[in-house]
């Protein structure tokens, strides 16, 4: 990787962290947006770090674990949302969801999202944490990185990321299970916020690597939401009546079934073996340097 490279490495972690600290600080934000869009920039700069060769290994831990426990702080209001937004997807696309009982379901969820936001705020704010660790990392870590001597072969992580998330995806293909997938989706995560350092604001361009990356990613998450959705059902986090649980049951399985022949012929075509395309955008990215 050369000079202007490496730089535009650490100013785009940076901006994601910049981002971050942004929307810790503002009023205007609601609550959810905020706890989903630090989520994706802590994701995005997660994945950026893999970039750092080994020598770098102990300064990229000593920043990222932290990070890392704040945003576990998060997944609840985060999930409880997601939750909240998706019953009220279902209740509108399904006319035997207008009952009084599903409505009930609705303020237990809604009551439940509030009150895993309003933990964020409680004692030490969350927010004000995640604040903190970003300024912390970009004095302890990232503002020292342009002076230190380095290199990245941001094709060869890349081609790394690939086949972890291709194995994965070929031992977890055979027999469905949303955790197995929910993992694979962690991995294309990864090569997907990896890719786009390369091509940025190719997301909404059909056709290109970045806009199938992000639809099959987008499918692993609807599938990874409805798990979780049903998952909280089934262990009685809420009140619901054996009637309703076996019709939002019946309802996601359908959802799940029509969702999983799309993704699974798009991860069948994304990792195939022979003429692989993404493969064929990294030879020519190596090419072209």
């Amino acid at each position: 990787m050369d000079k202007e490279q490496k730089h535009r490495l650490i100013s785009v972690i940076e901006g994601h962290m910049f981002r971050v600290e942004d929307l810790c600080s503002s009023e205007d934000v609601p609550d959810e947006i905020k706890v989903h869009e630090i989520r994706k920039s802590f994701k995005r700069i997660n994945a950026l770090l893999r970039f750092f060769p080994d020598n770098l290994k102990e300064q990229v831990k000593a920043f990222r674990m932290p990070m890392k426990a704040l945003a576990r702080q998060l997944t609840v209001a985060r999930e409880t949302t997601v939750n909240l937004q998706f019953f009220d997807q279902m209740c509108t696309e399904n006319e035997c969801l207008i009952l009084p009982e599903a409505q009930n379901l609705k303020q237990q969820l809604l009551v439940e999202n509030q009150s895993s936001i309003k933990a964020l705020m409680e004692g030490d704010s969350v927010f004000a944490a995640i604040k903190k660790q970003m300024q912390t990392g970009r004095h302890a870590f990232l503002e020292r990185l342009p002076e230190t001597e380095f290199n990245i072969d941001i094709v060869s992580e890349l081609q790394q990321s690939f086949e972890k998330a291709r194995t994965l995806f070929l031992t977890s293909v055979a027999e469905y299970h949303p955790e197995e997938y929910h993992e694979l989706r962690k991995k294309m995560k990864i090569l997907f916020y990896q890719f786009e350092f390369l091509h940025p604001g190719q997301v909404a361009v059909p056709g290109t690597q970045l806009e199938n990356l992000h639809a099959i990613t987008d499918r692993l998450g609807d599938d990874h939401d409805w798990y979780i959705f049903m998952k909280e059902i089934d262990e009685d986090k809420y009140t619901v009546s054996d009637s309703l649980t076996a019709l939002l049951d019946d309802t996601i399985r359908r959802y799940q079934q029509s969702n999983l022949e799309v993704l699974n012929q798009s991860l069948a075509d994304f990792f195939r073996e022979a003429n692989n395309s993404f493969e064929k955008s990294l030879r020519e990215i190596r090419s072209s340097n």
